[in-house]
């Protein structure tokens, strides 16, 4: 689908029901339950009576619902970037609860020269962005000047895609601040920097095509399975009425319904007979989550979430700086060789804004 390997990803569901279209039943096929079921298969092949599971990010989705189907061949299970059991939020809504701690642990004081408050900065923008975007001009990669706008749902996946630019996050809040104060261009280049992210990405190893079948596939939106277009366009302004701004913020209900995820999938024609079983209560397995405190695509509250749903679960705060990587990787290995892990690992300082 090369046409959504080259849009832009908060804005793609034209290309995405193009996609759809190319795939035809096969867009069904890629679910993480049919990814359980292929390693089931492969754990049949080799023989082994009981596997342990290693998931990071969409893979911690997938080993939860094969342990779902085969619970009698889990050892343990090692999840990172933790989604919960019962898949991808599409309106994020707890990576927007958890933005005003994030952006706070980022700033503390050493924002103090800008502002005292970068959540409800973030939430004023918003505000502003509700009557139209953010427009002001950039330079690109030939020297010249070129026109460009930020929609509140770019602002989003701006501080989204932060999980993978330390850079990005720790210019946000200044950015933010720029924008309110006349000054688009800083934040203009983060969403520019944003987006170019996810394109530098080699299909091979994420592929938009299959991203795209196993989001619109089985995650669950506000709309019925099958619904039309214009009932899932009618379902997205119910939520959007609906959903409590004390849920949302510093975004809102407006922003969080036109999210990449909503748009991606707004006009995907659905092939599969409907959406995973609900998980509930999990087998009882002893499982390992490395949850990251800065994440917002991952956020620390998920990973609690989740682990409510284990009779004997840990969640390790570890975020990627070098003395907690090491700390993370002893726990690992501890929990594989029945050791108990570490109760706590240094978080480190982020990078200063």
């Amino acid at each position: 689908c090369r046409d959504l390997e080259r849009a832009i990803r908060t804005d793609a569901g034209r290309e995405a029901a193009a996609c759809a279209a190319l795939l035809g039943e096969r867009r069904g096929l890629f679910r993480a339950t049919d990814v359980a079921e292929d390693v089931e298969r492969l754990r049949s092949e080799l023989g082994i009576e009981r596997i342990t599971l290693v998931g990071v990010g969409y893979g911690s989705f997938v080993a939860q619902r094969y342990l779902v189907h085969h619970p009698t061949r889990v050892n343990r299970m090692v999840l990172e970037d933790v989604l919960d059991a019962d898949g991808r939020d599409p309106l994020y809504l707890d990576s927007a609860g958890a933005a005003p701690r994030l952006l706070s642990d980022t700033c503390r004081r050493r924002c103090a020269a800008f502002t005292r408050d970068p959540a409800g900065d973030t939430a004023r923008l918003v505000a502003r962005l509700a009557s139209g975007p953010l427009r002001g001009s950039l330079f690109g990669p030939d020297g010249q000047r070129r026109r460009a706008a930020l929609t509140r749902q770019e602002l989003l996946y701006t501080f989204l895609v932060g999980d993978g630019d330390v850079i990005s996050r720790a210019k946000y809040p200044a950015a933010v601040v720029s924008a309110l104060r006349g000054d688009a261009a800083p934040l203009l280049r983060l969403n520019r920097r944003a987006a170019m992210l996810w394109r530098r990405l080699p299909t091979s190893f994420v592929s938009p095509a299959a991203d795209a079948a196993a989001t619109c596939e089985e995650t669950r939106f506000p709309w019925e399975w099958h619904a039309s277009s214009a009932e899932r366009d009618g379902a997205a302004a119910e939520a959007e009425s609906i959903t409590p701004p004390a849920l949302t913020g510093p975004f809102d209900p407006g922003t969080l319904v036109r999210s990449d995820l909503m748009r991606l999938c707004r006009r995907w024609p659905t092939a599969s007979p409907g959406p995973p079983a609900t998980a509930g209560m999990m087998p009882d397995v002893p499982v390992l989550m490395l949850a990251n405190p800065r994440s917002a695509l991952f956020p620390l509250e998920t990973a609690r979430r989740a682990a409510g749903r284990y009779a004997r679960a840990k969640v390790l705060v570890t975020p990627g700086t070098l003395g907690s990587q090491d700390c993370a990787d002893r726990a690992v290995r501890r929990f594989v060789s029945d050791r108990p892990p570490p109760d706590s690992c240094p978080l480190g300082r982020p990078l200063l804004p």
